[in-house]
């Protein structure tokens, strides 16, 4: 018995979409003109009745609001999708959106709601036999123990995620080789930057070093402003860990990586992320004994937290203030 292919996205709105979330990743379109062409794509795709196309559109217009920090519009436009895609027949891109909803929900904080869609992904991947999903759910629900100091856990799936992911995955006759291979680096670096970032919290600086240098290189080679904005973060942890480790014309200074991370984030205008990277920042600057220069950064990542409305990572920020008393 031969499976039924799924129904697909048109060539057109899956070139042109997949071009703005390129240029938007590398600096070369503003915010504002991505958003404006999607808001008419969409109009032209539900005028036309393209469901299957404004479902992608969609979806992709939700990655940029999550990837901003703009939590409750990326879950909204990603539920959205997910509708569209169900209706169409089209599982493994309603298993993107749960991947993505867990993500997002993982990124505001709710645990409990991100766990649950992760798990169903990873259930619904596995049946399907889809690799790449697999690793997606594993390093999605990997980060979010992370986030929740299991760093055991989180270590031991990163790892097994880090073996999956260093083949080439399967090709997917709806997409292009060459962005697998990219979306494969890109899980690369998560991997690797979050081994980074739990081997700098333990203090393993030989670990935290290797796996830092790692993802720096990948995502540099990527050029994508919010993939080197997370590996230079890793890079400052790593850096701040252990000086001593750098090797010969890489640059010993771990302010360097942090302003790098801060400026490529910026040119996405990834709020939550600066924030982030201003809290390491500031994690490492108390470290070094900079208390003046460590408040002023910790007080900048509370601010941002607090606008967006991320109550848990304010409060943790806070926190780092309150030890330096």
């Amino acid at each position: 018995m031969t499976t039924r292919p799924e129904p697909s996205v048109s060539p057109e709105v899956q070139s042109e979409t997949a071009k703005l979330i390129t240029e938007w990743e590398e600096g070369r379109k503003p915010y504002e003109a991505v958003i404006e062409r999607f808001k008419a794509l969409i109009g032209e795709a539900e005028a036309d009745k393209r469901f299957n196309d404004q479902a992608q559109i969609e979806y992709r217009w939700a990655l940029i609001e999550a990837y901003r920090g703009n939590y409750e519009n990326a879950i909204g436009h990603f539920e959205n999708a997910r509708d569209l895609f169900i209706a169409g027949g089209m599982r493994r891109r309603v298993i993107a959106c749960h991947l993505n909803i867990g993500e997002t929900y993982r990124l505001r904080g709710n645990f409990t709601r991100a766990r649950q869609y992760f798990r169903i992904s990873y259930e619904a991947a596995l049946e399907l036999g889809h690799r790449e999903m697999q690793v997606t759910s594993r390093i999605n629900e990997a980060q979010m123990l992370v986030s929740l100091g299991y760093l055991d856990q989180a270590e031991n799936t990163l790892l097994e995620c880090y073996d999956l992911a260093s083949e080439a995955f399967p090709p997917d006759p709806d997409r292009d080789p060459d962005r697998m291979e990219r979306a494969r680096l890109s899980h690369m670096v998560d991997i690797t930057k979050s081994l980074a970032t739990i081997y700098s919290a333990r203090r393993q600086g030989d670990l935290a070093w290797r796996y830092a240098r790692e993802a720096h290189l990948m995502a540099y080679s990527l050029h994508v402003s919010m993939l080197m904005g997370f590996a230079d973060r890793a890079m400052g942890e790593a850096v701040s860990l252990s000086p001593d480790r750098v090797e010969e014309g890489v640059n010993p200074d771990p302010d360097f990586y942090f302003q790098q991370s801060i400026q490529h984030l910026r040119d996405v205008n990834a709020e939550a992320e600066i924030a982030r990277t201003l809290l390491a920042q500031g994690r490492s600057l108390v470290g070094r004994g900079k208390r003046t220069q460590a408040t002023r950064k910790l007080s900048q990542a509370v601010a941002i937290f607090s606008r967006l409305g991320l109550i848990d990572e304010a409060a943790r920020a806070a926190e780092e203030q309150l030890k330096m008393l």
